[in-house]
């Protein structure tokens, strides 16, 4: 934590925000932990680089700020690097959904845990650096990498003291009597008082037994930092295999509800004059799994459309499912529209009324009656603005469905 506690001086001191701290950025080296993958990092005095209203960040370990689509800075990296600090130190992160928009937006809603629920053996010192990392308010939470860096760095010190202390002050054990070698020294006459009770060996000073508390607790610092190194070697190589995208294996369910998978996502423009679609290379963004990537129509000059009915973003679930639930998550505020389930294909612009889409930051969730289908059109009527540009952007769709029987 410390070195990438300092490596984040360095940065912030450039005003250069990183965005994405998260155990897959971090790597391990014989000189220490490094900081890598600025691939998403922005200078805080540049707005142009990525507009006001986007989300970025990995689900887990995004600051709440970002999940709105606020502008991030350097407190928004001390929030994430305090979510990795509490994997390090409990196993786990501090927020857990079912799918990554729950996780994301499940900090939005509540403040983290204490990691003292899940390891109450944890200093109070660290404890409390966890807690004020973690904190939804910015203004509440450490405010400078550098900070951060000296408190780690004297919580590490102070441990390395307590344990060092603990260690050098067990009392001495006191020397074993050798026994005499055989032949040695003359066998007790029988009849003797000798003979009648044999000589026990000298017992080890009951003080001799470790103390609970000291070396206790360092070796689960120790253990904890071998939990630390192993977990960020596999995050790393889960994060150079799957360097861009978060790989969701098959599952299959017996009558299930839950997230249906493998589905192809298309933009919509069927009264479009221009190129077909809407930015179309950034369409699989709006279901990747991640938050921190979108999908966005194109700007418009009124949130009407004016010259057309609307646009939208078209589901394929490559069959037909009986649809129960669709999540959206977007960082834009005001959109409306509508959501179409059909069999075929869908070629024109809707003309029956579907289901109405009103409540749209930052999440809308719009439970369905059971409707099959294999296609899903989310139909966009009224833009939102993110600023200056009348547009949409969707971080992440989600269509839950009930799986028949399989196998």
């Amino acid at each position: 934590g410390a070195d990438i506690a300092a490596a984040l001086v360095c940065a912030h001191a450039n005003s250069v925000v990183h965005r994405d701290i998260k155990p897959a950025n971090i790597l391990l080296t014989k000189n220490g932990a490094k900081l890598a993958d600025f691939g998403i990092a922005k200078a805080e005095f540049d707005l142009d680089l990525t507009a006001i209203g986007t989300m970025v960040g990995t689900a887990a370990y995004i600051s709440p700020e970002q999940v709105h689509g606020e502008a991030a800075d350097a407190r928004s990296d001390l929030y994430s690097l305090g979510a990795v600090l509490f994997e390090a130190a409990c196993g786990t992160v501090p927020f857990r959904g079912e799918t990554s928009v729950a996780t994301a937006l499940e900090r939005t809603r509540r403040g983290a845990p204490s990691p003292r629920d899940v390891r109450p053996d944890l200093s109070e010192s660290l404890v409390h650096l966890i807690e004020q990392l973690l904190a939804r308010d910015p203004s509440y939470r450490v405010q400078t990498a550098a900070e951060l860096h000296t408190r780690l760095c004297a919580n590490w010190t102070r441990n390395e003291v307590q344990h060092r202390d603990v260690t050098t002050t067990q009392p001495i054990p006191a020397a074993r009597t050798r026994r005499p070698a055989q032949g040695s020294t003359a066998s007790p006459r029988r009849g003797s008082t000798s003979s009648k009770r044999p000589t026990a060996l000298p017992q080890p000073p009951a003080a001799r037994r470790p103390s609970t508390s000291g070396p206790a607790k360092g070796r689960r610092v120790g253990i904890g930092l071998v939990i630390l190194l192993v977990m960020c070697s596999v995050l790393m190589i889960r994060a150079l295999l799957t360097p861009h995208e978060l790989v969701r294996p098959a599952i299959a369910r017996s009558s299930t509800n839950g997230p249906v998978l493998g589905i192809e996502a298309s933009a919509f423009d069927p009264e479009g004059t221009g190129p077909v679609g809407e930015n179309n290379h950034l369409v699989q963004l709006a279901t990747d799994g991640d938050p921190g990537t979108a999908w966005r129509t194109e700007s418009y000059a009124s949130p009407s459309f004016e010259t057309k009915s609307g646009v939208g973003l078209l589901i394929d679930l490559k069959s037909t499912q009986t649809i129960t639930e669709l999540s959206i998550l977007s960082s834009t505020p005001g959109w409306s529209g509508s959501v179409h389930v059909s069999n075929e294909r869908p070629l024109a612009a809707p003309i029956e009324a579907g289901m109405p889409i009103t409540d749209t930051a930052p999440q809308s969730t719009l439970k369905i009656p059971g409707t099959a289908g294999r296609y899903l059109l989310i139909w966009i009527t009224q833009l939102g603005s993110d600023g200056s540009k009348n547009r949409v952007e969707f971080q992440e769709v989600e269509v839950l469905a009930t799986t028949k029987d399989q196998g």
